[in-house]
């Protein structure tokens, strides 16, 4: 549920502007599935004052085995570090605008990952997005991708 003085102030700075779907602060106040493969949420009620909706964050169904971990749904994933702002996670990134990163998002995804030992593993990720205009799966909107990483300590044995 969003309401309050801020959501009141939001939608006076909405209804004052030309194309209000196009405004930051448009895109901030309603959830959206738009690019999501499901659509998770379901806004119940929305008024000027306040909005009501429910939204499903976390749905995905996994399988371990000795040959790896794959899980499908929706679920968050982060590759690349960064105190203030991540530009290294292309996958599922915090927007820069975002104040609190305490929780992440999630975005439907197959997620297929493998320690091979202590210090290293590899993951294999696949994001579906849709196009926001016509609704279909988009090639150019999606993500895949691979990463290996080894770990620091394993780095430095290789360099002596």
């Amino acid at each position: 549920m969003s309401g309050g003085q801020t959501r009141d102030t939001i939608t006076g700075l909405i209804s004052g502007h030309d194309d209000p779907e196009k405004t930051v602060f448009y895109q901030w106040a309603t959830p959206s599935d738009d690019q999501q493969l499901l659509s998770l949420t379901k806004i119940i009620k929305e008024e000027d004052a306040y909005l009501f909706y429910h939204r499903i964050d976390r749905l995905f169904v996994a399988y371990d085995s000795y040959l790896g971990n794959i899980s499908i749904g929706r679920q968050p994933v982060t590759w690349g570090n960064g105190l203030l702002f991540n530009p290294a996670d292309l996958i599922n990134p915090f927007a820069p605008s975002d104040v609190i990163r305490d929780y992440k998002i999630g975005s439907d995804m197959i997620l297929y990952q493998h320690g091979f030992d202590l210090l290293s593993d590899l993951q294999l990720v696949m994001v579906p997005r849709r196009e926001t205009e016509d609704n279909d799966l988009s090639y150019e909107e999606s993500t895949l991708g691979l990463k290996f990483r080894l770990s620091s300590l394993l780095q430095n044995s290789f360099h002596q």
